[in-house]
């Protein structure tokens, strides 16, 4: 299975809507609603937000769901 990335998210086929809501829970179970509001202001750039390349918060985002939401 292969899953989604960060830049698929942000073409306007609006597939965000359907995802969105596991990335804010990810963020928030993991670093607080004040970094969630820090990635707002420095515009989703995730690297100056979370010291994390796009890729490394992908994977952690992926395993995220994956235990979450009990997907294999």
């Amino acid at each position: 299975m292969v899953f989604l990335t960060l830049a698929a998210l942000n073409k306007p086929d609006n597939l965000v809507f359907n995802v969105g809501y596991t990335i804010v829970g990810f963020i928030i179970d993991h670093w607080g609603k004040d970094q969630l509001l820090e990635l707002i202001k420095n515009g989703g750039e995730v690297y100056s937000t979370f010291g994390l390349t796009e890729k490394e918060f992908e994977r952690q985002w992926e395993r995220y769901v994956k235990d979450k939401f009990w997907i294999l």
